[in-house]
């Protein structure tokens, strides 16, 4: 089941990518794929392995959003008068800088996904949400001498269903939407995994700031 849930949920990205919103100002869904990228806090990184300290740092994450596999922000919106939901899928992604001696890489860029359910509002020009929901993780990294497999999670591909993770969101909307438009997002986003490493697991907590813009195209002549 768990299976069947992640791999519909890493679905979503490829149904959306036509890359624009087929709905305008009037319209009841919209399908959207937003591209930028993320700036992380400093925060705790715990790796924990059978017959080894616990290691504990401040790490410092990259998110490298144009390198592939890429960053984006895939969302599906319904709006009812001023106020609407979100399903969002975003493939946040982690790059560790300057990891210690005992780490030879660690990197969580195949994504540190956060799939989340926003509660929106919109307010003149001005869109604003929140939002809860779940962290699925594909973890890559080497730690003395022991690398992960990457074949583990309940598909065999690397995925697992590694924590929660909290959102609030800002957008930018234009005063007319009868035409192409593009949006610009901030959302803030507070989450936590704890994915596997060889012989052990590393707790991964992660607060991003995140800058996207997505381009559309709405139906002309309808306000």
């Amino acid at each position: 089941m768990i299976g069947a849930t992640i791999s519909a949920v890493l679905a979503v990205p490829g149904m959306l990518a036509a890359g624009w919103a087929g709905a305008d100002a009037g319209g009841r869904w919209a399908a959207e794929v937003h591209l930028g990228g993320a700036w992380n806090l400093l925060l705790p990184l715990l790796i924990r392995q059978e017959g080894h300290d616990d290691l504990t740092f401040r790490a410092r994450w990259e998110t490298r959003a144009f390198k592939l596999p890429l960053y984006y922000v895939g969302r599906l919106a319904t709006r009812d008068g001023n106020r609407g939901w979100a399903l969002d899928l975003t493939h946040h992604k982690l790059y560790l800088v300057d990891p210690p001696d005992a780490v030879q890489s660690f990197a969580v860029s195949h994504g540190y996904n956060l799939l989340t359910l926003h509660r929106l509002v919109e307010h003149d020009a001005r869109r604003y949400g929140l939002g809860a929901g779940l962290v699925i993780a594909h973890p890559e990294n080497d730690g003395r001498g022991q690398r992960l497999d990457e074949r583990g999670g309940p598909l065999g591909r690397g995925y697992h269903l590694a924590g929660p993770t909290l959102g609030a969101l800002a957008s930018w909307l234009p005063a007319r939407r009868d035409g192409p438009y593009a949006t610009a997002e901030a959302r803030l986003t507070v989450s936590y995994a704890r994915v596997p490493v060889a012989g052990g697991h590393a707790r991964v907590p992660n607060v991003a700031l995140h800058v996207t813009m997505s381009a559309r195209s709405a139906p002309r002549g309808r306000g």
